[in-house]
């Protein structure tokens, strides 16, 4: 820092020229705030979206009008051309939020993404929740208990129906460890879930820690599992601490 004549203090402007710079040097304090999943995340939309749009801007050149323009493509590609990030709005969002940091650093005296305007996003037609209506489940139910007795269609049953009777999310139930189940209680401890790089870690929020209580059916299915389970790891030559082992992960893939 300076001093003026007056005594008042002046910041020298932090020397970062293009937007990749800016990222790099963004993302050197934001990693420090969120989880290592959240990073991840982050970092897929810089590098697969923001950065060739924006990377080799010098932050002087970067204007609204080059912002607007690539906002309308991002939205352009997804409702018009069925193609692109479904949650365009989301890189704007990071993007502003990256300029303002800019900003903040005394880089650009004004964020060139704050009052840029974002095209409503379109609901495509026959775009709806997906699920298992009640005849279709029993199809499906009917359809795992036909599959050859292998340990691979097991695995599968046991995974379908664990989050059948349970609610679970497909990255919590494939993060449980048999120290999560109680079966001599049948209760089911949900205290953790696989991020975006298959590493086991700590819940969003705390709400999503709980305790499911399981029904006789499924103490029984998993019993059964966990016995053939520990079957094939003794042929192996493995101990298996997770309920679901890493062989069998590309279900979230």
């Amino acid at each position: 820092m300076d001093f003026e004549k007056d005594g008042s203090t002046v910041y020298k402007a932090v020397e970062i020229k293009t937007y990749a710079e800016l990222v790099e040097n963004w993302l050197e304090t934001y990693c420090h705030t969120v989880k290592k999943s959240t990073l991840m995340g982050t970092k897929f939309k810089i590098d697969k979206y923001l950065l060739p749009a924006f990377g080799n801007y010098r932050l002087d050149k970067l204007t609204p009008p080059i912002i607007q323009k690539q906002v309308n493509q991002w939205a352009k590609d997804y409702n018009q051309l069925g193609k692109g990030f479904q949650e365009y709005p989301l890189l704007h969002s990071l993007n502003k939020r990256i300029l303002k940091y800019a900003v903040s650093l005394q880089a650009i005296p004004f964020n060139p993404a704050r009052d840029v305007i974002v095209p409503r996003r379109k609901e495509k037609e026959g775009q709806k929740l997906k699920y298992l209506d009640d005849d279709n489940l029993k199809k499906f139910l009917t359809y795992l208990e036909q599959l050859p007795n292998t340990y691979k269609n097991f695995y599968d049953t046991v995974l379908y129906k664990t989050l059948l009777a349970t609610g679970l999310r497909i990255r919590e139930c494939l993060a449980l460890k048999w120290s999560d189940i109680d079966l001599k209680n049948g209760t089911l401890d949900v205290n953790k879930t696989l991020n975006i790089i298959k590493e086991i870690t700590g819940p969003k929020t705390k709400s999503s820690i709980r305790v499911i209580d399981l029904d006789n059916k499924t103490v029984l299915m998993l019993r059964l599992y966990k016995a053939r389970q520990s079957q094939i790891g003794k042929e192996m030559g493995l101990t298996y601490e997770k309920v679901s082992s890493n062989s069998f992960d590309k279900h979230i893939d």
